[in-house]
């Protein structure tokens, strides 16, 4: 099926907005993913300071509080979370977990050992990963780690300060719905636009399609009228013009 000349360039220029349109998607998606992620992270370091001196019965002694003493800590270690939108949990070196701010985010009290490896073997001042720690939490969160040291400076344990995933999925979704509406907004808008434009470019090609084919036909007295300016195209109808009138 033969396609005229405004149709293929409407198709070409679709295609390449079309694909313009995905990969500035997806570039905004990997920036604003990264960007949220090293905010959560920041924030989270900065709270890992408070966290570690509001726990420091847990360094300094070798055995839990218990009674009003473990309730007041835990209160404060949940007030602290809450205050960085974010729930924490201390464990020893071999990742038992010792007391959480929120038991309920725990699926498991012993984080697995290839996953300690990993953070042991870090060599940042805090490591950061996003994901469940292979099944310790019920949902996907940004976690922060960072070694705990007693008084003569010897590791005691881990703290894993974690802030939920879920605020990047309820931004994912709003960033895609809002992306897709404005993309549909923006290709309407542009098929108008490139529509109007064709049509001024192609108009004159019709005329001296149609002068040719009626010239072709046997009318020598035929001319292209209504293609002035400078271009191509004026410049065509005006050598058909000459082109015509030597021949008639």
């Amino acid at each position: 099926m033969r396609k005229s000349i405004s149709t293929a360039f409407f198709s070409l220029v679709s295609t390449l907005m079309v694909l313009g349109i995905v990969l500035m998607g997806f570039s905004e998606w990997v920036l604003f993913s990264n960007y949220f992620a090293s905010d959560r992270y920041e924030t989270l370091d900065q709270v890992v300071g408070v966290t570690q001196r509001a726990a420091q019965y847990l360094v300094q002694e070798a055995e839990l509080p218990e009674g009003d003493e473990l309730d007041t800590l835990s209160t404060k270690l949940e007030i602290i979370g809450e205050s960085a939108e974010a729930y924490l949990f201390f464990t020893d070196n071999d990742g038992r977990v010792m007391i959480a701010s929120s038991p309920d985010k725990l699926e498991s009290l012993t984080v697995p050992e290839e996953m300690m490896e990993k953070i042991d073997t870090a060599d940042a001042d805090y490591y950061h990963v996003f994901g469940t720690l292979d099944g310790v939490l019920t949902e996907k969160s940004y976690i922060t780690v960072s070694e705990m040291c007693d008084e003569r400076g010897s590791q005691s344990g881990w703290l894993f300060l974690c802030s939920s995933g879920e605020q990047l999925t309820e931004f994912k979704q709003q960033f895609w719905s809002n992306f897709l509406l404005s993309a549909c907004v923006m290709l309407l808008c542009a098929s108008i636009l490139t529509k109007l434009l064709m049509r001024k470019l192609t108009d004159p090609l019709q005329k001296v399609t149609d002068a040719a084919q009626r010239f072709g036909g046997g009318d020598l007295s035929v001319r292209v009228e209504g293609v002035e300016g400078e271009g191509e195209v004026a410049d065509l109808a005006r050598t058909f013009n000459r082109m015509a009138e030597d021949i008639q």
